[in-house]
C-alpha cells in the first residue's frame, strides 16, 4: 500500500538507461526532472542546452527557486528560445 492507502502496481519498461544526459534528452517528448533542489542549477544549466522545440519539462519539486533557476539557465547569453 501506498502513504495515501493506495495500491501500487503495473510493470515499468524503460526505452533507455544512461548517464549520458544528451543521450536521453534527444527526441524525448517529455523530461521528468527529480534532482535534489542543492542540484537544480548545475543540472539545468546542463539541460537547457540539450533541450528541443516542444519538449515538455515536468520538474517535481515543491520549491519555486526550481523555477526561478531554470528560468535563469534558459536567460544565458545567446539563448533564442523559451
Amino acid at each position: 500500500m501506498g502513504k495515501y492507502n493506495f495500491k501500487r502496481h503495473g510493470i515499468a519498461k524503460f526505452d533507455l538507461v544512461s548517464d549520458d544526459l544528451a543521450e536521453v534528452v534527444a527526441g524525448a517528448q517529455i523530461i521528468l526532472v527529480a534532482v535534489p533542489s542543492v542540484g537544480h542549477q548545475t543540472f539545468f544549466e546542463r539541460l537547457v542546452p540539450l533541450l528541443e522545440d516542444g519538449q515538455i519539462i515536468h520538474i517535481l519539486s515543491p520549491i519555486t527557486s526550481v523555477a526561478y533557476a531554470y528560468a535563469r539557465s534558459c536567460a544565458k547569453p545567446g539563448r533564442t528560445s523559451t
